[in-house]
């Protein structure tokens, strides 16, 4: 996860109970210069969250709450009726609701999980941090620019934390890149794939899905300023946007990266190859 705020700063954790154990943030190191280790949230008590959004990825978060020894379940809203039963019979002991307005008026909730389609992330999270709460956003946090810059000074503003969940940074796969990373010698290259087919999701599209993975991985191994990108896609079922897409960066150091993202594929394929000037991965 990555955290954005306060004052604001950025601070790789763990997690989602790694994220928020007291004392992790300072023994977690990440290589890259401009991270700060200032946004900790280090608790002294339990932390009671409520969850928005329990469809295609809020009943993991849930999971994961609910098993968090310092962390409690607290309530859980959906808009839609099977999914509001589907979380009642997960959770007997846990609110539900259709209201996320109501969920973060509460004052037994400290933070609000955010697992609902990338459109409504900047609502629901500008209205949750309005209202003083913690806020943690499924990725990707926002769909413009503009959007993750007021929510970040909005947070900064109002002392409260904002947390982005790029679960795959905190992988064996990606823990084991970063400690080998200098080995490797100047990046040469990074060529991802990420295919399956479907799930075809009718709230995002496969850019949104896949893409924020290894943009946050590169982000976190990369000190370089990205100079050009470009995507190209096509969609080929009911889909808001594209279900393929190639996309390919530049950073100015040379180092060229490239995505290969695919909805209709036969084989579920997860591979990243790094390359460097002395070794590869």
């Amino acid at each position: 996860m990555l955290c954005l705020a306060k004052n604001p700063c950025f601070d790789h954790s763990g997690d989602l109970c790694e994220l928020l154990s007291p004392g992790k943030a300072d023994t977690l190191d990440f290589p890259k210069p401009s991270l700060s280790d200032e946004c900790k949230l280090l608790p002294q008590t339990s932390i009671r969250a409520g969850v928005i959004g329990f469809g295609y990825w809020g009943p993991n978060l849930a999971r994961n709450i609910a098993a968090c020894p310092f962390m409690e379940l607290v309530a859980i809203a959906d808009l839609d009726h099977e999914r509001r039963t589907a979380a009642r019979r997960a959770y007997p002991g846990v609110e539900v609701d259709s209201d996320a307005d109501a969920l973060m008026q509460r004052d037994d909730i400290d933070l609000i999980v955010i697992a609902t389609p990338p459109k409504t992330h900047f609502e629901l999270a500008a209205a949750a941090v309005a209202v003083g709460k913690h806020v943690l956003v499924e990725k990707p946090f926002v769909t413009e620019v503009s959007q993750a810059e007021e929510l970040v000074a909005s947070a900064a503003a109002a002392g409260v934390h904002l947390f982005v969940d790029h679960t795959f940074l905190f992988t064996g796969a990606v823990r084991h890149i970063r400690e080998d990373l200098l080995s490797l010698g100047d990046l040469l290259y990074y060529d991802a794939t990420r295919t399956n087919l479907g799930t075809f999701q009718t709230g995002t599209d496969v850019l949104w899905d896949l893409a924020p993975h290894d943009f946050s991985i590169l982000l976190s191994l990369v000190d370089q300023p990205l100079e050009r990108i470009a995507a190209m896609g096509a969609s080929h079922a009911a889909s808001p946007g594209p279900t393929m897409a190639y996309v390919t960066l530049r950073f100015a150091g040379g180092l060229l990266a490239h995505l290969h993202l695919n909805w209709m594929a036969p084989a579920k394929v997860r591979r990243t190859i790094i390359g460097g000037s002395r070794k590869m991965l």
